[in-house]
């Protein structure tokens, strides 16, 4: 194996013409897992990575060698709504409005559209929308930053959580993401099989269900708040001095409160979908069934796991 690194926000990755030719003659599949991913940057920010990157890749799969073209996309692309959707694998995407604040979700439907521009020019390509990864499944380990889990650890530090729908959330373990996106990449072509899948999890978790877990092993009690006086109360501990870490998502969480968002579930937590919202996902699911390949519940002991986890690397005391 060579590993030849490379920038997706520099013209042709970055990588001098001799090293691209190789790539272009010798490579046969592309993954296309990268990403400039902040939650809080404009689409003008985001652009160079995540649409221009996906543009240069589109090229080399489609110069020398055929390629297969693996792009990991969002279910963030669908952006707002004024009406209640049910959005499947087959949803129609061209029509999907962001807002300014909704960088991330901007960038990655101009290249989710561009992708499948290249399937309906005869391209051999799939995309893999993403809900919510969420913390492996065995030991709980999680990135810290991930905005949910920064939800739940302010929630803890508050002694309180927002009830309802803004904070469900369609949780799929890292490495059982993982292992059904490989599982889909690999699978042969035949009569049923599809350019789209939607890797998220069919259930909600909501942040009671966390909290639950929490008071029990910490032997605390949390108390349910509607979002308005929870998003207060994380006001009052900053202004207070308290560093709580979802503070910076403070006033794009409010758009949950002013019925301008949703929930965490069905995306990647950037206010990119309505309460309203249904993903469903039955394709793929039967897809992953065939290669054996399920998902689990995200019980009671992997939540516990989650927050040792956390205890253990020091995100909370």
């Amino acid at each position: 194996m060579h590993i030849v690194p490379g920038d997706l926000a520099h013209d042709g990755l970055g990588i001098d013409a001799a090293r691209w030719g190789r790539l272009r003659d010798e490579v046969d599949t592309l993954v296309h897992a990268g990403a400039y991913v902040h939650h809080l940057s404009s689409y003008e920010r985001l652009k160079a990575a995540n649409v221009e990157g996906t543009r240069t890749l589109l090229r080399l799969a489609a110069e020398g060698t055929p390629k297969r073209f693996h792009h990991v996309s969002t279910l963030g692309i669908f952006g707002h709504a004024a009406a209640p959707r049910l959005l499947t694998e087959d949803a129609p995407v061209e029509q999907a409005r962001h807002t300014f604040a909704d960088g991330y979700g901007a960038s990655k439907w101009v290249a989710d559209l561009m992708v499948q521009e290249a399937i309906a020019r005869g391209a051999s390509a799939r995309v893999y929308r993403l809900g919510r990864i969420w913390a492996e499944s065995q030991r709980g380990a999680i990135n810290p930053d991930d905005m949910f889990c920064r939800l739940l650890v302010s929630c803890a530090a508050l002694g309180c959580y927002p009830q309802g729908t803004a904070t469900r959330a369609d949780l799929l373990p890292a490495d059982v993401a993982a292992r059904a996106l490989v599982a889909l990449a690999l699978a042969d072509d035949g009569p049923d099989s599809a350019a789209v899948h939607h890797l998220h999890h069919p259930r909600h978790t909501s942040a009671g269900a966390f909290l639950r877990v929490f008071d029990e092993w910490r032997g605390t009690r949390s108390e349910p708040v509607e979002l308005g006086a929870w998003l207060r109360r994380l006001r009052q501990a900053s202004e207070a001095g308290r560093d709580l870490p979802f503070l910076p998502y403070l006033e794009v969480f409010r758009q949950f409160e002013d019925g301008l968002g949703g929930g965490l579930g069905g995306g990647l937590g950037d206010a990119a979908d309505l309460p309203s919202v249904t993903y469903r996902n039955e394709r793929t699911l039967r897809s992953l069934e065939r290669l054996g390949v399920t998902f689990p519940e995200v019980d009671a002991r992997m939540i516990r796991d989650f927050w040792r986890h956390l205890e253990a690397i020091g995100e909370i005391v």
